[in-house]
């Protein structure tokens, strides 16, 4: 993380902040004071630049350590970005909370990795809905989602 780049070339903010480098190399899940911590610190850092977090986009080449040898469920069913979030609840929703209140202190934006449908978008607003009521945080950070599409074979002839 090199946040000091921003004012140092007068950029905008930061447009992607690839939050899965958190969960990769480490024995368990950061817990909520660890992604707290390493979000808010960001935006701290930044403001009033917006920062736009993407939300722990694992699966396909990306396992973490502690999924290495046992495999989740959402590994096993072969689930990536948003669909994989969506199957592991408990790091999800920690990793919300932390991000949500992280944008209580600074210019935070949330993105949704590999969306493959409007079901697991709109799933995923209702979780950032309901911790926003359950923290009773004041602020909605706006979201976005990167749009995948499976990959096809095109013959061109």
């Amino acid at each position: 993380m090199r946040p000091h780049l921003v004012p140092e070339y007068k950029l905008d903010g930061v447009g992607l902040f690839r939050s899965e480098f958190l969960f990769l190399d480490v024995e368990q899940p950061p817990d909520l004071d660890a992604q707290f911590a390493a979000y808010s610190a960001l935006a701290k850092m930044l403001d009033p630049q917006p920062v736009v977090i993407r939300t722990m986009d694992l699966g396909g080449d990306k396992i973490p350590r502690f999924h290495r040898m046992e495999g989740g469920p959402a590994f096993q069913m072969g689930k990536r970005g948003l669909a994989f979030s969506l199957t592991e609840k408990t790091m999800f929703r920690t990793q919300l909370r932390a991000i949500l209140q992280a944008a209580q202190e600074g210019d935070v934006r949330v993105m949704f990795p590999m969306v493959m449908g409007v079901a697991d978008l709109r799933e995923a607003c209702h979780w950032v809905d309901e911790v926003i009521e359950t923290d009773r945080l004041a602020k909605r950070p706006p979201i976005g989602a990167m749009i995948e599409t499976p990959r096809r074979s095109v013959r061109y002839s």
